[in-house]
This record gives C-alpha cells, sequence and structure tokens, in this order.
C-alpha cells in the first residue's frame, strides 16, 4: 500500500511524505514538499462535522492555489510509487489488473482478430476453453509452465501443422498483453511447437471416399459438402461461403470459380459429374452452396458418420482437401495441374501431396499378393 500523508512541523507547515506498507514492512520516503494545510483530512463544516459528498463519501479538502503546486506534484509521485511497486510485484499497471481476466481479453483478441486465418485463432480460443474446463483464467496465473501446459495440451489433442498454428495464435495475444504491460513478462516467447512440415498421414483413398458416399449421415447438409470438398479441394472456410453465383457454365459443363480466403488467390475447378450431382438443382446466385453449422458442430457429425463407415482414420473436415489433392496426383494430374487446382502459390506444398501419393502407391504395391511357390512341399 502506497499512501501519502503529513508530519505536522511549525505553524502552517506540513511536510508530505510516502508512506509505504509492503509485505508486513514499513518505510517513509520524504519529498521536501510542503504545503499550509493537511489535505490528507476531509472538509470540516462550521459545526466541526465532516463533509459527505453526494455519493456519501468524506468529501476531500480544497487545496489553496498557494499549495497546489506540490500537492499534485506528491499526488504524482505516490500514483507512480504505487504503479511500479504493483508491476514489480505482479507484472501490472495498477493492483486491480492482477485479479483481471486474461480469458476475456484472449475472448476479445481473437473476436478483434482481422487476419486470414480467423478460424485458426476462433478455434486457439476453444482449445484454451478445454483446456480450463471452461474455467476463467487472471492474468496472474498465466506463466511459462502455464504457456507449457497449453502447448502440451495442443501437441496431445491435434495433429500435423495444427498445434503449431494454434499455438502462434496464443502466443501472440501473451506477447500483446505483455506490450501493453498487462504481463510482467511475455511467458510464451521461450516455448515452441515444431512445425510438422508433412500433410497429415490420414488421407482418404478414393475407395474410402465412396464408401462414405453409401453410408448414411446425421446431417446430410455436412456430408454433401465433405464429398465436395474430396472432388473439389474446397476448405472449410471457403464450403461455408461459396454461393451459386460462383458455379458457372462452360461448353464442358459447369466450373466452380472462387477467391481462396486463406491466399487470396482465384481458383477455378470443373466440376466432375458426381460434384454436379451433390450440388443438385441450381438456386438463385446469393444463395450459399451448402447450410453448414459451426466448425464444432460439422467436426462432430463429421465423427459420428465417418465411424458409422467403418473408417477408423482420423478425419477432420481438411482431411477432404488433402484427400482431394492427393488422389489427383495418384490418378495421373501432373505437378503444375494439381498446384493450379489447390490454389498453391508454389510447388513446394503441392510436393507434399506427390510424396503422399508416392506412399499411397508404395503401399497398394506391397499389398499385391505374394508368389506361391506350388511346388513346395511346405
Amino acid at each position: 500500500m502506497v499512501t501519502l500523508r503529513v508530519k505536522p512541523l511549525a505553524a502552517n507547515k506540513f511536510h508530505l511524505f510516502i508512506d509505504v506498507y509492503e509485505n508486513g514492512q514499513r518505510s517513509k520516503q520524504y519529498l521536501k514538499l510542503y504545503v499550509s494545510e493537511d489535505y490528507t483530512q476531509p472538509e470540516i463544516d462550521k459545526q466541526g462535522n465532516v463533509v459527505f459528498d453526494a455519493k456519501g463519501a468524506p468529501k476531500a479538502k480544497k487545496v489553496k492555489a498557494q499549495d497546489k503546486d506540490n500537492w499534485e506534484l506528491a499526488s504524482k509521485v505516490r500514483t507512480e510509487m504505487d504503479n511500479k511497486l504493483n508491476k514489480g510485484n505482479f507484472g501490472f499497471d495498477n493492483a486491480n489488473k492482477k485479479n483481471g481476466s486474461f480469458t476475456d481479453y484472449f475472448a476479445a483478441y481473437v473476436a478483434k482478430y482481422n487476419k486470414k486465418d480467423k478460424r485458426k485463432a476462433v478455434a486457439c480460443l476453444a482449445q484454451f476453453t478445454d483446456y480450463n474446463n471452461a474455467k476463467g483464467v487472471l492474468f496472474s496465473a498465466i506463466s511459462e509452465d502455464y504457456s507449457i501446459g497449453f502447448k502440451e495440451h495442443l501437441e496431445a489433442n491435434l495433429k500435423g501443422e495444427t498445434p503449431c498454428n494454434y499455438f502462434r495464435v496464443f502466443k501472440s495475444a501473451v506477447k500483446k498483453a505483455h506490450k501493453e504491460e498487462l504481463l510482467k513478462t511475455n511467458y510464451a516467447e521461450d516455448v515452441t511447437i515444431k512445425k510438422v512440415n508433412a500433410i497429415r498421414k490420414d488421407v482418404l483413398t478414393f475407395t474410402e471416399i465412396n464408401t462414405l458416399f453409401n453410408t448414411p449421415a446425421n446431417n446430410e447438409q455436412v456430408k454433401k459438402a465433405f464429398l465436395f470438398s474430396c472432388l473439389t479441394g474446397v476448405r472449410f472456410v471457403d464450403a461455408i461461403k461459396i454461393t451459386w453465383n460462383n458455379v458457372k457454365a462452360t461448353e464442358r459443363g459447369l466450373m466452380l470459380s472462387f477467391t481462396q480466403s486463406k491466399t487470396g488467390k482465384n481458383v477455378a475447378v470443373e466440376l466432375n459429374e458426381d460434384a454436379i450431382k451433390l450440388l443438385g438443382k441450381r438456386k438463385e446466385n446469393k444463395a450459399f452452396l451448402f447450410t453448414l453449422p459451426s466448425h464444432t458442430g460439422v467436426l462432430k457429425s463429421l465423427r459420428t458418420w465417418v465411424k458409422s463407415a467403418g473408417i477408423t482414420k482420423h478425419v477432420t473436415y481438411h482431411v477432404a482437401r488433402h484427400s482431394f489433392g492427393t488422389n489427383l496426383v495418384f490418378y495421373g494430374a501432373d505437378v503444375k495441374s494439381a498446384s493450379e487446382l489447390l490454389g498453391h502459390s508454389n510447388f513446394n506444398q503441392t510436393n507434399l501431396y506427390v510424396r503422399a501419393s508416392d506412399a499411397l502407391k508404395q503401399k497398394a504395391v506391397n499389398q499385391l499378393p505374394k508368389f506361391t511357390n506350388e511346388n513346395s512341399n511346405q
């Protein structure tokens, strides 16, 4: 606690000093500033009674003009010492901020997040909520150990590049809070997740996609959108926004043309017969191709549908895009064509699908029947 007090000296002269009480210890710092009255006391009326303000609190004594400069300077020193003391102990601008909600701060940060990967920020917040069992977290609870714990939670529950991408959002929020002096230290700065620069192992073969096609789903819109993405490579963030205005008639049939939310690159994919059947009867241009629930709702429907199809792979919506890219190469598409259909800015990402396709081909070769020696006695 930091308090501005006065020490009476000669008549009409008071020495201003700062009274600091910390961890059971008291210290005083005299400021060599003087005033003619004790302004730490409330105003007294002519009858000797304390004067109260409209809110019922004792009314502060009005500072005389001759004392105003010294009193304001002393008050400023007290405030600065109070801030310094609290920041040193808690890492906050004032004592109240240590009890502030980092959960609310993080939620506000995600709400204002305006980058193209906003979906990742929202998903990171969901993981953050899950990690804390839906309980609020104070700024004072954030530490390097806490950051490590959240990192390990992401690594244990997610695969591929997702833990790295989500943790990057958390790190940026912690960095911002530190910059705004809400945290004493950037507690996530030295905590890292190694980026896995590879496609997730769980890619659906065309046989598995066909199995899903023949398996009833509890949400037909999720089923159609996912299968459509398996045939076009459309990401979830685009699947929820694409309208019939993006479906153009060509000499050969129908083409899906849209601008990717993630890269800002225009992509044009000719729709095959199966993709056209999934769309059904054409609607007005402003109508969405699919009416989907939240990303969390989609994942729940996917898990139920995939399980009922007897597929044990870890399937998220993005697996549809991975499967599209891998199957393109598996069935003969060249790297340039695959890259254009996927909307990649270079071949580096596309080459990952080439390697995934090569792995599928090797697996297919290894599954060929082995020769049997009919002349063997064994």
